[in-house]
């Protein structure tokens, strides 16, 4: 009973930290009480790479599609946890790890770190020295409900704040265990970080979508204010658009637009700013709708990411069509890169070749600690998606499953990594 009671939990608490892409075709612009409208915007992006369920016999992964299927009512918007503060600093993975073992946890992991602020509203109070600090980690005991951890691996600081355990409460009244798949993990420590992988095998299918080239009069009109001073230029395969203030980039080989405008003396926008800004660009510019979330950023300086997902795994690509970045200034945006190719619908295969078997966590690690890689710059390790364009056509893009390691901060293919 405690097994389906520790499983009901992370199915209804899913939710607040993912959202089914496919339910709309695109954003939907709103008005109305902004911090209400801040949450629910957050709600769609920060999702975790891993949610885990420790138990004191094994740990167990939350299937990544199931993560992104399921789609129930919001529990955290309505939750308030104490004030923020910091429990301990100096506490390393692998004390926080023994700490996941000693008693039943849900552990939430990310791939880049998540500022506070980006959950600030369900603080009842976020000290401003608190806002700018982030965690990789979140962490829920059951045999504590009353409170929520979050760790920051980078920084080995670890911090905790009381919970009403409202939305436990009510995700044990919402017990649905049919949908739920889940796969056995175990725990690796390579360089300073914490990494699950899978015990067996892990069995993905190619996936390929037909694709659609947004034109690029939609950009022009809505990144210049008066498209009659906009002078076009065309050279060596890429598109120019320039007025007084800001150029437009687009290179017809690769579909990459980039953005860039002039504001000098400007200052970086509050953190406030940022992310509600960088949103408002998302939903103007950005047609993405197959899973969009945060990926990084550098908010002192106003800049952020939003990587592409496809069924719920991260996609990587040669040419920036995995990710949107955005530079924010003066709460204005002076940079904006995307591709202007997003997928719009898929193309079914029934050959069995689509099927690919990648290999378990323990002969990942073999080859790993047998290559010349520095494991202490290993920062993650995850299943993601190669995006690749048909040979025939452009029109056709082939995502293909593969093992990603992000190693000095950049992400490369298992294969691509070892031979380099």
């Amino acid at each position: 009973m405690a097994v389906l009671i520790f499983l009901s939990i992370v199915l209804t608490t899913i939710n607040f930290t993912g959202r089914d892409f496919d339910e709309t075709a695109s954003p939907q612009r709103t008005t109305t009480n902004p911090q209400t409208n801040l949450m629910r915007s957050n709600v769609k992006f920060l999702t975790p790479s891993q949610i885990l369920l420790h138990s004191d016999t094994s740990i167990d992964m939350i299937n990544t599609q199931s993560v992104f299927d399921l789609n129930t009512p919001d529990l955290l918007a309505a939750e308030n946890l104490s004030q923020l503060q910091i429990e301990a600093t100096g506490i390393s993975p692998q004390q926080v790890y023994n700490s996941f073992q000693s008693e039943p946890t849900i552990v939430y992991t990310f791939d880049y770190p998540i500022p506070f602020f980006f959950y600030s509203e369900i603080f009842e109070d976020l000290d401003e020295d608190l806002r700018g600090e982030s965690f990789d980690f979140m962490v829920f005991s059951l045999d504590q409900m009353d409170r929520v951890r979050f760790y920051n691996s980078e920084n080995q600081t670890l911090y905790t704040s009381e919970s009403t355990g409202e939305f436990l409460e009510q995700a044990l009244d919402q017990l649905d265990l049919d949908d739920v798949e889940t796969r056995e993990v175990s725990a690796y420590f390579v360089g300073g970080s914490l990494i699950y992988l899978p015990v067996d095998e892990v069995k993905l299918t190619n996936r390929s979508y037909y694709m659609e080239r947004i034109p690029n009069s939609i950009f022009i009109e809505t990144l210049f204010d008066e498209t009659s001073q906009v002078n076009p230029r065309h050279d060596n395969n890429t598109l120019t658009f320039t007025d007084f203030y800001s150029q437009l980039k687009i290179n017809e080989t690769t579909n990459l637009l980039t953005y860039e405008k002039q504001n000098e003396g400007g200052r970086s926008p509050s953190l406030t700013q940022t992310l509600t800004q960088s949103l408002n660009v998302l939903n103007n510019y950005e047609n993405w709708t197959l899973g969009l979330h945060y990926n990084d950023s550098v908010l002192d300086e106003g800049e952020i990411s939003f990587r592409r997902y496809v069924g719920g795994y991260p996609t990587f690509a040669d040419h920036g069509e995995d990710l949107v970045r955005i530079r924010l200034n003066d709460n204005e945006m002076t940079y904006l890169q995307l591709n202007t190719n997003v997928a719009q619908a898929p193309i079914i295969s029934h050959d069995q070749d689509d099927t690919i078997t990648l290999m378990n966590g323990s002969e990942l690690m073999e080859k790993i600690n047998s290559s010349n890689l520095n494991q202490e710059n290993i920062d993650s390790i995850r299943i993601g998606l190669k995006w690749n364009y048909s040979d025939d056509s452009k029109r056709v893009a082939g995502f293909h499953p593969t093992w990603f390691i992000r190693y000095e901060d950049v992400w490369y293919g298992l294969n691509e990594l070892l031979e380099a």
